[in-house]
């Protein structure tokens, strides 16, 4: 009898409890005249009077049956005319502007949340959220900042370039979060027609902005181990855009549409900001200024389950529709960037996280590099268009490389209009020396389609000639490219550029330009022709140098082979490639930065 007393006791004082809480909230809730002034009061006085907040009283509607909650336009913003200091340094470093139109809560399951500490709830929207957040510029955390009885000071010495993040307030969040961690179920969550920017406190536009941002979560579930599943997901972009490269550059995106197992984007761009003659002085060496354009990307078979559990990135299939990439050098500069630069196994293997990419295609693309020479007239351009290319199997994850350790990239493109290139390339990626083979052929052209690029940063021409035959191909690693190259033309002549004398001011007189007039180059060749010997490629890797550079480097050695200004014995240069070894081959910075300081006092003597 007792123990039944008991239960009923405690039944009792459950259906009491319960009584008084949902009488409590839904007396606030159905009284705006009370509750509104009183959350808003509340703001006021814990930031004191360093946060405001507005909310249209007569948009509050309760439906007590289905517990549903709807809320009109509502305003919160930071006021910088208050001088009061709350004490929380995270704020202090911010105005923040943040409005909605409306803020949706339906079939929130009261009983549930009181009796089983779990949160169910069948839809949340969100209307038009938009969210400002601006720096301050006279920001500094040794302000004098005075202490309130509701919150304490936090101390902490902040980084010059701190963007979003205190880091104490983060570290009290999650020790705050963990005390309170309940089951959550939403079976449906909307945000519509998000925006978003941020402004440092210096410039007028927004550092990062996004605009247009649809976000729909279906069956969204935590539980109080944190473990989140999803049943399904889905964001819409309008347009994204962040200054990127220490602000001299903007990445953009238009047209975004994210879904669990694909993403497409209409477009792409990353662009310097700058002007391309400031871009040297800038970065204080030799750099290239960039426009670059992807449009109509599609992103197929993500496999967020692996992403989320293993953390690995899976790709099945990367599309790119068109690239448009345009580069441009300002040679002025002697100092060459002294970074080290990997060759793409190296750069594969770094990526900081595992990733797995079947197949990324490029559809179309072109590209435009212009390169000015010192005292030249006009930048020498080089225009590749019509191009098509293929990557296969993007790796770094070691049962994969197990599986396949080959890269393929397999390119088609035309060289300024009229000439027709096929090359391919295979990257062993796990090889400790970076080991890939490189083979190109290129279709029959007129030697004089080179001469906009030739001219102006090799300082010679061809007047006329026809290349009927090009092959090379060399195996290459992070030491030296070595390899063959089969040329064949026919009334070919070779001169150097007219006044070539003032763009070589305070270099030497070496390679092509030196020896032209000096060696007899002959008018025709052909692999029929009686003696005709292999050309040979040889390239030393240099430190600060990337693959693109080594390539057409190794390019311009077989050319120079194959004239001859150098040597066709290809057992030697094997021979010479097996004795280097990494100190010798790949330029320190140190060395790299004393020869151009060299040059530099030579030049101004």
């Amino acid at each position: 009898m007792t123990k039944k007393l008991l239960k009923l006791t405690g039944l009792l004082i459950a259906l009491i409890f319960i009584l008084m809480v949902t009488g409590a909230l839904l007396f606030r809730i159905y009284s705006p005249q009370y509750f509104i002034p009183y959350v808003i009061e509340q703001v006021e006085e814990e930031t004191n009077g360093r946060y405001t907040l507005a909310i249209n009283s007569d948009s509050v509607r309760v439906r007590l049956l289905t517990m549903n909650l709807n809320l009109g336009y509502t305003e919160f913003k930071r006021d910088s005319s208050i001088s009061h200091n709350s004490g929380i340094e995270f704020l202090d470093k911010f105005d923040v502007y943040v409005t909605f139109q409306s803020f949706d809560i339906s079939a929130f399951h009261l009983i549930n949340f009181i009796l089983r500490n779990r949160i169910n709830v069948d839809r949340v929207a969100i209307e038009q959220p938009d969210i400002v957040i601006r720096k301050n510029a006279d920001y500094s955390s040794d302000d004098n900042i005075e202490n309130t009885d509701s919150i304490a000071r936090v101390s902490i010495d902040y980084e010059a370039d701190s963007v979003l993040a205190d880091t104490v307030a983060w570290e009290q969040f999650d020790a705050l979060k963990d005390t309170f961690t309940p089951y959550i179920r939403v079976d449906s969550f909307l945000i519509n027609n998000a925006s978003f920017a941020f402004f440092d406190g210096r410039k007028s536009y927004p550092i990062q902005q996004v605009n247009g941002l649809d976000f729909n979560l279906i069956g969204f579930i935590s539980d109080k181990h944190d473990d989140i599943t999803v049943e399904d997901a889905s964001i819409s972009i309008d347009s994204a855009s962040s200054l990127v490269s220490k602000n001299i550059a903007r990445l953009s995106v238009k047209g975004v549409s994210i879904h669990p197992d694909s993403v497409h984007l209409d477009e792409l761009h990353f662009k310097h900001i700058v002007d391309p003659y400031r871009i040297n002085r800038i970065k204080g060496f030799r750099a290239s200024w960039l426009d670059v354009a992807l449009q109509n990307i599609n992103i197929q078979g993500i496999h967020p389950g692996k992403l989320i559990s293993d953390s690995v990135m899976n790709i099945d299939k990367t599309r790119i529709g068109f690239v448009n990439l345009y580069l441009f050098k300002d040679k002025e500069a002697l100092v060459i960037n002294p970074a080290h630069k990997a060759l793409p196994s190296e750069q594969v293997r770094s990526i900081p996280m595992p990733v797995m990419v079947d197949t990324l295609i490029i559809d179309d693309g072109k590209i435009v590099i212009d390169m000015e020479a010192p005292q030249a007239t006009k930048p020498g351009r080089l225009m590749i268009d019509d191009m098509n290319a293929q990557i296969l199997n993007i790796t770094n994850i070691p049962s994969e490389l197990k599986k396949n350790s080959h890269m393929k990239f397999h390119v088609v493109c035309d060289i300024e209009d009229s000439i027709e290139v096929d090359l391919k390339v295979d990257f062993d990626i796990p090889s400790p020396e970076d080991n890939f083979f490189l083979s190109c052929d290129v279709q029959p052209f007129q030697a004089i389609n080179l001469n906009g690029f030739l001219g102006s940063q090799f300082f010679i021409e061809f007047p006329k000639g026809r290349i009927n035959y090009l092959h090379f191909e060399f195996e290459g690693n992070n030491k030296a490219n070595v390899g063959t190259m089969d040329l064949e033309y026919q009334d070919l002549k070779v001169r150097k550029l007219q006044d070539y004398q003032k763009y070589m001011e305070g270099k030497p007189n070496t390679g092509f330009i030196a020896g032209i007039g000096n060696i007899l180059i002959p008018v025709n060749r052909s692999r029929q022709t009686k003696g005709y010997k292999q050309a040979v490629v040889y390239y030393e890797k240099e430190y600060n140098r990337d693959f693109v550079h080594g390539s057409i480097m190794s390019l311009v050695s077989g050319l120079a082979s194959s004239v001859g200004f150098s040597s066709k014995n290809l057992d030697k240069k094997q021979q010479k490639a097996s004795e280097l070894d990494e100190t010798s081959t790949q330029l320190s910075a140190e060395k790299v930065l004393q020869k151009a300081e060299d040059a530099a006092a030579k030049e101004n003597k």
